[in-house]
């Protein structure tokens, strides 16, 4: 089977150009959003325009909890988990996880495991709450089954802004955070 291709000294075929758009430099059909001519190598596409939406097509926001970031005083910071309250003084990092079983290997600063850590997932080194300056950050510290902040799952390795009255969950464990 062989095909032919458009050119300048062959008829157009109507009905395969038919509802198709034509080359502003040779005329001949080509496919809804492409770029370049296929047949020229003419530029098709002016790029730069953004086509317009309705403000009302866009999804709802999730609407997602602001409290406050910056704490000048900050002395302590409270864990709130499964209606128990924990409170320990504010250093530059904390670590929490779930005690391990091994002397040689590292111990979280915070042990989750009296709130059913192992069985909700929680890692032995989960999470880092790092105080830098009057702000409070959070990194996943390559947990195993992840860490959600108010419901957005966190990128290991990457900080993000701690509020106060933000809840965090380790694997199947929440944990709302207060400072």
């Amino acid at each position: 089977m062989s095909f032919l291709l458009p050119s300048e000294n062959l008829p157009v075929d109507n009905e395969l150009a038919a509802g198709r758009p034509l080359c502003p430099n040779c005329a001949q059909p080509h496919r809804l959003g492409e770029l370049i001519c296929p047949e020229c190598g003419a530029l098709l596409a002016r790029g730069g325009q953004t086509q317009k939406i309705n403000v009302m097509d866009l999804p709802e926001r999730r609407k997602t909890r602001h409290g406050e970031a910056y704490a000048q005083d900050q002395k302590s910071i409270s864990f709130d988990i499964n209606g128990q309250h924990l409170s320990m003084p504010i250093k530059a990092s904390i670590i929490l996880g779930r005690q391990s079983d091994s002397p040689d290997d590292a111990q979280p600063d915070l042990d989750l495991s009296p709130y059913s850590a192992q069985e909700c997932g929680v890692s032995r080194r989960h999470v880092e709450i790092r105080h830098q300056g009057f702000l409070t950050y959070v990194i996943d510290l390559g947990s195993s089954n992840g860490t959600w902040l108010n419901g957005q799952r966190l990128i290991h390795s990457k900080e993000r802004l701690l509020r106060n009255g933000d809840e965090l969950q380790l694997g199947h464990l929440k944990v709302r955070i207060r400072f």
